[in-house]
């Protein structure tokens, strides 16, 4: 029954996000216009009109799906892909693979103009997806962030699907009507249900933002903390966010893995400012394109906290160019 309501919030989300487009398109080019962007007035009162024409469809949808996520006592959307044909065990080394994919709702993707942009955002919804489900064969568990377009993950289980592949997906998405169908940008793709997963909202947000982690367990029983935290240049909403963190994780002991947004100096204030953090054996923060051509290697891959020091085996895939960050495997 709960995966049944669950399966049922996933297509009113995805419904919800259909009919938002017009919306989501209005927004970006209203911004475009105020930040003085090329934008189009009467593409934008086309867009407008399209809006209040499917904003009450939208809602609707959104509405249904919220009422059944909470019928279904979870916080995330949970989508099953061929769970017989699993062929992962539970092992000593688990692999993993971390991706901010900068896919923002409609339009708002677009303005990323980097690697081998410019891209549409189907075009490169499609590739991204193509590349995770391909990613799956080598990596356990694959970690996304900025999959805020709740399109993309229904390109990744297609693309998953169409590959015979296997997995488990799991999606942050607002229980809040407003939000349309629109995800929080965290995203998690494993081969075997991950277990003590928890999903928990952190304070800080930015308007029009949910910013969330989600700690879960690894196969071979590792805990994880995946998220991605404040942007902007004010350490201290990091900061703040970072110790709530801290104070969900079980015995303070486990890996940080995501975009947590740190800068070079504030980097170092880390295990200082959050002193639960001293038993956290890796903190690994998702390299920008900028950060890596500056730097031959990235600062923050092999930073940790406390006394243990132990590296962990991290690859940055420098070669993969679909967003303004570089994806890193890291084994656990």
């Amino acid at each position: 029954m709960s995966f049944a309501c669950n399966r049922a919030a996933y297509q009113a989300f995805s419904l919800a996000h259909d009919f938002a487009q017009p919306v989501h398109r209005s927004i970006y080019q209203v911004y475009s216009l105020i930040s003085e962007r090329e934008g189009s007035v009467v593409s934008l009162i086309v867009n407008l009109f399209f809006s209040i024409v499917t904003l009450p469809l939208s809602l609707f949808f959104s509405s249904v799906g919220a009422v059944l996520l909470k019928c279904s006592g979870k916080s995330y959307l949970f989508e099953k892909i061929h769970p017989d044909m699993m062929k992962a065990s539970a092992t000593v080394v688990s692999r993993v693979f971390s991706y901010n994919v900068g896919f923002l709702p409609g339009k708002l993707a677009e303005k990323l103009t980097v690697g081998d942009f410019p891209y549409s955002s189907e075009e490169r919804g499609n590739r991204i997806a193509t590349l995770l489900s391909d990613s799956l064969g080598n990596h356990d568990v694959i970690l996304l962030e900025e999959a805020v377009d709740f399109g993309l993950v229904r390109r990744i289980s297609k693309a998953i699907k169409e590959r015979s592949g296997s997995a488990f997906i799991y999606s942050r998405i607002s229980k809040n009507p407003l939000a349309l169908g629109i995800a929080s940008g965290l995203c998690i793709i494993s081969k075997l249900p991950l277990a003590d997963l928890q999903v928990g909202s952190l304070p800080g947000n930015e308007p029009f933002f949910n910013r969330a982690y989600v700690r879960f367990k690894l196969p071979n029983e590792t805990q994880v903390v995946h998220s991605h935290l404040r942007a902007g240049s004010d350490e201290e909403p990091r900061f703040m966010q970072l110790g709530h963190i801290a104070r969900s994780l079980i015995d303070h002991v486990g890996m940080l893995i995501g975009d947590y947004n740190f800068g070079d100096r504030a980097r170092d204030q880390i295990a200082e400012r959050v002193p639960l953090l001293e038993n956290v054996r890796h903190y690994l923060n998702e390299p920008s394109m900028r950060e890596v051509e500056e730097n031959d290697t990235h600062p923050d891959l092999a930073t940790t906290f406390g006394g243990l020091r132990r590296r962990v085996g991290v690859q940055v895939h420098r070669d993969i160019h679909y967003s303004d960050h570089l994806p890193f495997s890291v084994q656990c």
